[in-house]
């Protein structure tokens, strides 16, 4: 009686390389993807952080009361958007950015202060 040889589950070299290669070309993929998408994101914070540093100064100020104020009592056109005149929407806004600066920071390593990547 003849043994049948049964197909082997293992994979070869040539297999395991070419998963290997698939796999790390996923990889690959998906990091360009998030490296370009957080590039733009960047250059869209960097423009904003001057936003965020005036939204500041203005809920700080005596002109943001005079203004919220005014909203209150009716001196506003109805019709004008005044989100920034909220009582929480600037501070929730800076107290979000500084989570993210925090989140941010903890992603770079702390020895790393040359600016390249090796």
């Amino acid at each position: 009686m003849e043994k049948k040889k049964i197909p082997s589950k293992r994979k070869n070299a040539a297999e395991l390389r070419i998963e290997r290669v698939t796999v790390m070309e996923a990889r690959l993929n998906r990091a360009v993807e998030a490296v370009a998408f957080l590039e733009k994101a960047l250059d869209l914070y960097e423009t904003a952080r001057n936003d965020l540093s005036i939204l500041e100064t203005y809920l700080a100020s005596p002109e943001w009361k005079r203004d919220f104020n005014a909203r209150e009592a009716g001196k506003l056109p109805p019709d004008l958007p005044c989100g920034v005149l909220t009582e929480d929407g600037i501070y929730d806004l800076l107290e979000r950015n500084d989570e993210l600066r925090r989140s941010m920071s903890k992603l770079l390593p702390a020895e790393d202060t040359s600016g390249s990547s090796e």
